[in-house]
């Protein structure tokens, strides 16, 4: 039996394949992006940038180059530029959840709470059910004095975590095996 050869692919794999092929007059899309990505993976975000940027040229609408450069930026700590690419990256797909929980983190870092808590409520009613982004809003309207909707909340949390454990399937003495392996 043969052993496998293959190995895992990782960003410096990335690079090194797609160094031949990616250059200043590149304009093939996605080995531009795939570069930057993986460029901005390993911490160089100038290299990143350069190629991202390269990406956008040719294909303005590419919301995963941009959604790559608000990453890469968030990464320098650059939470205007982050902004910016996000907006763009928003027009694009404007009910996307993942979008707006970005939205509020970048308005987080920026200090801007009130703006954040606006896009946290939009964003728990557009993904009603996810549990992370409520437990976040109950904390940000905590933190802002918004008892009401902290409480509403918490309630809401703790009615869905409830139906979750009702529903979940539990095991019973007869669907057990013993510890031998054998059945009951």
């Amino acid at each position: 039996k043969a052993e496998s050869t293959d190995s895992p692919v990782t960003a410096s794999s990335v690079i090194s394949i797609l160094s031949d092929l990616v250059n200043d007059k590149s304009t093939d899309v996605p080995a531009l992006s795939a570069y930057g990505s993986a460029s901005q993976i390993t911490g160089d975000t100038d290299t990143a940038l350069k190629y991202l940027n390269r990406a956008l040229q040719l294909s303005p609408q590419n919301e995963t180059v941009l959604r790559t450069l608000v990453v890469t930026y968030e990464r320098r700590a650059d939470a205007k530029n982050a902004m910016k690419y996000l907006d763009k990256a928003a027009q694009l797909s404007p009910s996307d959840g993942l979008i707006l929980a970005q939205r509020a983190k970048l308005l987080m870092l920026e200090k801007k709470k009130r703006e954040a808590f606006d896009v946290a409520k939009e964003l728990v009613r557009l993904l009603p059910h996810d549990l992370r982004y409520r437990e976040w809003l109950a904390d940000m309207a905590k933190e802002l004095g918004e008892n009401q909707i902290a409480t509403e909340q918490r309630d809401i949390i703790e009615r869905m975590k409830a139906a979750a454990e009702s529903t979940a399937p539990s095991q019973t003495p007869a669907s057990k095996d013993r510890e031998d392996g054998t059945k009951p």
